[in-house]
Parts: structure tokens; C-alpha cells; sequence
């Protein structure tokens, strides 16, 4: 009988079922995951990459059908932003900053709920017009995101600073 941990998996095991030519790309290595890969016995299917250079992280950005960053606890969210860039669907976790980083450019899921990210999966290799959409959207959101802008919105934050009266 699968522990705790794979029986809450078992949605993201069927989804792969329904989706032949699923895999899942890893990047950085997880002790506890590779424990719950192995027992479902889906080893095959995903792939734990370790480090990945920037050449081969934008080829996987490019190559994935989507992108799911599910996290507990997010920064600023970059990857997903660089996912999006590339025009990948992507899938991400709400109550933390990616779902504001998002928006409308992607599916929010409950990264608690294994059930309700496996069904956001399913909807985009499912539906055609949905996965367009998306892709269409992360171009046009990930474009609101550079370096120039926020060099630009910090420095008007240093001169709305400098033109306050000390006190």
C-alpha cells in the first residue's frame, strides 16, 4: 500500500496515464521526491536534472508543453516569468506572490491540493484553445517584466525619497 505522500500523488500518476508523452523535468535534486517517484513507480516518466546552465534551462523552458511551479513559499518568482517569456503555459501556486506575478496569464492552483493541480495539468493538454490563450497572455505579461523597468521604477522611488522633507 503508497505511503501518505504517494497516495496524495496518485492524481499526477493518472494524469500521466491520460497523457502518454507526459514527463517531469526536476530541476535540483529531492531526496523525498525521488523516495515518492520510486514508489509509484514512475521513474521513467520524471527526470531530476540537478543543476541546469541557462543555455539548457532556456531550451527547457522552450520545449515544455507546460510549466508548473506549485510552491509553498515564493519569492519574486522568476522562473515562471522566464517560462512565460518563452510562451509556455504556466501553472502556478496561489497565496504568494506568483499569483499576482502571473495573473491572467496562467492557472492558479492550491499547491495543497494534489487533485486540483493534476486537473489544471489535465486542462491544458486537454484543451487546444486554452493552451493558446495561455501562451498568448505569458508572452504579453512576461513582457510587462525587465530590468529596465524596475531600474525605472526604482529610481523614481529615489527621487520621490530625496524630494520628502526631512524631519
Amino acid at each position: 500500500m503508497p505511503g501518505v505522500g504517494a497516495q496524495r500523488a496518485v492524481p499526477l500518476r493518472d494524469a500521466h496515464r491520460t497523457h502518454a508523452n507526459f514527463r517531469i523535468r526536476v530541476k535540483g535534486n529531492y531526496a523525498e521526491l525521488k523516495a515518492l517517484v520510486a514508489e509509484l513507480d514512475v521513474g521513467r516518466q520524471v527526470v531530476f536534472t540537478g543543476f541546469v546552465p541557462d543555455e539548457e534551462l532556456c531550451r527547457l523552458y522552450n520545449t515544455c508543453a507546460v510549466f508548473v511551479m506549485a510552491s509553498l513559499d515564493e519569492g519574486f518568482g522568476l522562473p515562471a516569468i522566464e517560462a512565460m517569456s518563452c510562451g509556455r503555459p504556466v501553472i502556478v501556486s496561489y497565496g504568494n506572490s506568483l499569483e499576482e506575478l502571473v495573473g491572467d496569464a496562467g492557472l492558479t492552483v492550491n499547491p495543497h491540493n494534489v487533485e486540483e493541480l493534476a486537473a489544471a495539468i489535465d486542462r491544458i493538454f486537454s484543451c487546444e484553445d486554452l493552451r493558446r490563450s495561455l501562451a498568448e497572455r505569458a508572452v504579453q505579461r512576461a513582457s510587462e517584466f525587465s530590468w529596465g523597468t524596475a531600474a525605472r521604477q526604482l529610481l523614481e522611488v529615489f527621487e520621490q525619497t530625496r524630494a520628502r522633507p526631512t524631519r
